[in-house]
């Protein structure tokens, strides 16, 4: 499952969360309980998707 990281845009919270994929976006500060004042903040990744094993290489070869 997805780790999804919220900002409080009244108090300025931040959080991460584990949600499903299908799950509704969060929208109450559990900091300040403001209602609908949440919104996702997007990070960026470590780029942690690395192909290994026996016949990968970076430039697409084989």
């Amino acid at each position: 499952m997805p780790t999804y990281s919220y900002e409080c845009k009244k108090c300025g919270h931040e959080f991460d969360i584990v949600q499903r994929i299908v799950d509704d976006a969060l929208t109450d500060c559990p900091e300040c309980k403001a209602k609908d004042e949440l919104k996702k903040v997007i990070k960026a990744g470590d780029g942690g998707f690395a192909l290994k094993g026996k016949g990968w290489f970076k430039t697409g070869g084989y």
